[in-house]
């Protein structure tokens, strides 16, 4: 075994050396982080998380890019660093930094407000770093991306058994479901990820569900509807609104029970999808049939992200279909009679825009 006293001085001195490299005068010429803000498309008005922020070299760079109308949340675990950077921003008279104090497997920035998020020489002292990556998605807009900056412990000798190898960190981030869309090796000692969450499935299914980004959401059909053209028809042979919604309600009830439930029997078609013709429509039967599809509705958007590792296998008591298959049709015919609610409204000239 080494000595005591050996140990201690060799771990003084290794933290010499890395305290010396971070905080080095010179540091800019071999960081070069106007380089890699060049690369990784930091733009002005970006809002961007740093993770693992430290003492702010970074955070202040960043800062400076997306300028007055972007901003930057600089995370860390430690209450104390963060302190200095809120003091550094003060008497600089900087008003575009906030300080966000993190857990150990969560940054804790605010939900959907990134449009990057970087971590510099940070991401190999993370206690539970599948969990953060994981727990960061959700701070993360559309289409933003996460960058790590790590020493490589292949360039620089020296880092060996402290910072982690390239293939440790692809794992990780494959783990945490991340993509990894470019390696950036340009630098001496360190090496840029970039990636990007990988979609699930379910999330995109259930998107097309609820908000229909292809098509008007179903929550906005019915916004401003005179009532007095809830039962009315464009001519003897077309449907209403009510009875549109109605059927929009049965079919995708039926498609529901149909995945979950292996004694369902399915109505007969046409009579058991839509309603018996009526001359009256009460309010408490447009209600029941509106509040009816919405609950419906939001079941199978709860049921596909309750068993997203089961989508695309055959449903047991119906091997010949897909739970997708069934998902997919509940989109597309609720999205085409959406479309005819809508045309109705057109035609009493009671649609907006």
């Amino acid at each position: 075994m080494r000595p005591l006293k050996s140990t201690i001085r060799i771990l003084a001195v290794w933290c010499f050396i890395l305290i010396s490299l971070s905080f080095a005068p010179n540091r800019d010429s071999w960081q070069q982080p106007q380089r890699i803000m060049d690369s990784i498309m930091v733009q002005p008005g970006m809002v961007i998380g740093e993770i693992g922020a430290g003492s702010g070299y970074f955070t202040f760079k960043l800062s400076g890019r997306v300028g007055p109308g972007g901003k930057i949340y600089a995370n860390d675990i430690k209450a104390d660093v963060l302190q200095e950077i809120e003091e550094k921003y003060q008497d600089l008279n900087i008003n575009n930094i906030s300080t966000v104090l993190g857990k150990t497997n969560d940054p804790q920035f605010p939900d959907s407000s990134l449009d990057m998020c970087v971590m510099m020489i940070a991401f190999h002292d993370f206690s539970e770093p599948v969990a953060m990556l994981n727990n960061l998605k959700k701070a993360l807009r559309p289409g933003a991306k996460l960058v790590i900056i790590e020493r490589d412990p292949d360039k620089w000798p020296a880092g060996r058994g402290h910072f982690w190898p390239e293939d440790k960190i692809v794992r990780l981030l494959g783990e945490a479901n991340y993509t990894i869309i470019r390696i950036l090796r340009f630098l001496d000692r360190d090496t840029i990820f970039e990636c990007i969450p990988e979609v699930r499935m379910n999330d995109t299914l259930t998107e097309f569900l609820l908000q229909g980004p292809a098509h008007v959401p179903l929550s906005e059909i019915f916004k401003h509807l005179d009532d007095g053209l809830r039962h009315k028809r464009m001519s003897a042979h077309t449907s209403t609104i009510w009875e549109e919604i109605e059927h929009m309600r049965l079919a995708q009830l039926d498609i529901y029970n149909y995945m979950i439930d292996p004694e369902w029997l399915s109505p007969n078609w046409p009579a058991g999808y839509w309603p018996a013709l009526k001359n009256e429509l009460t309010e408490d039967e447009w209600q029941t049939t509106v509040d009816s599809f919405e609950t419906d509705l939001k079941k199978i958007a709860e049921f596909t992200n309750e068993n997203s590792a089961k989508i695309m296998n055959p449903i047991p008591h119906a091997s010949h279909h897909t739970y997708l298959r069934e998902i997919l049709l509940v989109i597309d015919h609720n999205a085409y009679h959406a479309g005819k609610i809508i045309l109705i409204r057109k035609y009493f000239d009671n649609w907006p825009g």
